[in-house]
């Protein structure tokens, strides 16, 4: 059930006061300049409702996998899904300072040779704590499409499986990472149409814009991506 287990959940955030997850955010810090820790984009609430959600609203037919965990709620994407590798780099320490035990981090950047992103992670796991992060959405011909810090060698690299074939998704990447670091992903996990709590705080008109869905009246929204399969 997760209990007694902290995760912290670097991304655009967490909404605290979701049912579903109220009580168990213990922490909180945003390391984005000029926002807060609010998630008005959605994906940092639905990833931490997938790991540890308790389905509270849904009357337990939406329960994450570890309903008993608690969140550290360390926001280092924007409002717009983006975020500077030192702002992430800060979560991560944050996260490792403030105890806690697994770190999910689905997001990913273009690898590179000296990645601080990569030295970030080996640091917290070299201080005990279980790093997570999505392998990437993207695949090119030369394999070498493992997304920063997917591709550091001691995080767990996750790749997203179709639900019923069980075989790797279309759009999940794999094969050797950029600098020879390690062959990726290290696990795959469902990826496809993955339902999670919906952010109370969304930006509700750039939601609909950005994918054609209104909000309004919907508790939870279903989402595909390695972004989702990392908390499963």
């Amino acid at each position: 059930t997760g209990e007694g287990v902290t995760i912290a959940v670097i991304d655009s955030g967490v909404d605290e006061t979701h049912p579903d997850l109220e009580g168990r955010v213990i922490d909180q810090e945003s390391f984005v300049e000029g926002e807060g820790t609010e998630d008005e984009r959605f994906h940092g609430t639905h990833v931490a409702g997938v790991a540890a959600g308790d389905g509270t609203l849904s009357d337990g037919e939406f329960v994450g996998v570890a309903p008993e965990a608690n969140i550290i709620n360390a926001k280092g994407l924007d409002s717009t899904g983006t975020g500077s590798l030192s702002d992430i780099v800060d979560a991560i320490e944050y996260s490792v300072e403030n105890d806690a035990d697994i770190i999910n981090m689905s997001l990913g950047g273009p690898p590179q040779d000296d990645d601080p992103l990569v030295d970030a992670t080996e640091a917290a796991v070299d201080q005990g704590v279980v790093v997570i992060s999505s392998a990437g959405n993207e695949t090119f011909p030369d394999y070498e499409s493992i997304s920063s810090p997917a591709t550091a060698p001691s995080a767990f690299s996750v790749g997203a499986t179709e639900h019923e074939e069980g075989q790797l998704a279309d759009f999940s990447a794999w094969g050797p990472s950029a600098f020879e670091r390690a062959t990726k992903p290290d696990i795959v996990a469902p990826g496809v149409l993955i339902t999670g709590p919906l952010s109370t705080q969304l930006d509700q008109e750039d939601f609909e814009e950005r994918t054609g869905i209104d909000p309004s009246g919907l508790d939870y929204i279903s989402a595909s991506g390695t972004s989702f399969s990392a908390p499963l």
